[in-house]
């Protein structure tokens, strides 16, 4: 990823995360609009309809779990390096990956949504989104994150160039 300052590398880092979050929210959308016009029927009746469901609300939460400790992972590696442009190009990475997670957990949600067709996968979207939304990458959120001293959180901060 080629970048001048942060303002630039956040706005190529959250196309992508803006990209991965549109996967999940056309589908959603889709489904959310056929069963408002009660097109949407389920495909499960009985045990076999909670058992969908247990299974697509446990693979979101894993999911989601395992993004936030990929992403750590990746994080902590920059730790060790002392370049900005370096550590921010591990911050890309760890983000993606954050959010190729976020988006399997979704779809696993969105899968539950069409087996089922119960109106509460709405609640549980709007909460997927809302936890989605507090970890979009911003200046504040990558300079505490990744730990920057003074002089590469200003030049974060400022939008200063980077090297």
């Amino acid at each position: 990823m080629k970048f001048s300052n942060s303002k630039d590398f956040l706005n190529k880092l959250n196309t992508k995360v803006f990209a991965f979050i549109s996967i999940h929210m056309a589908g959603f959308l889709v489904l959310y609009i056929m069963q408002e016009n009660g097109t949407l029927k389920p495909l499960l009746e009985g045990d076999a309809r909670k058992t969908a469901d247990t299974a697509s609300l446990v693979l979101l939460v894993v999911f989601f779990v395992l993004g936030y400790m990929a992403h750590a992972k990746e994080i902590k590696k920059s730790l060790e390096v002392e370049d900005l442009r370096e550590k921010l190009l591990i911050a890309n990475t760890a983000t993606i990956k954050k959010y190729i997670y976020f988006t399997v957990g979704a779809l696993c949600l969105i899968a539950g949504f069409a087996v089922s067709a119960q109106p509460y996968y709405a609640g549980v979207y709007a909460l997927t989104l809302i936890v989605v939304s507090t970890s979009i990458p911003s200046a504040h959120r990558i300079a505490r994150k990744l730990k920057l001293d003074r002089e590469q959180g200003l030049k974060v901060l400022d939008n200063d160039p980077i090297d």
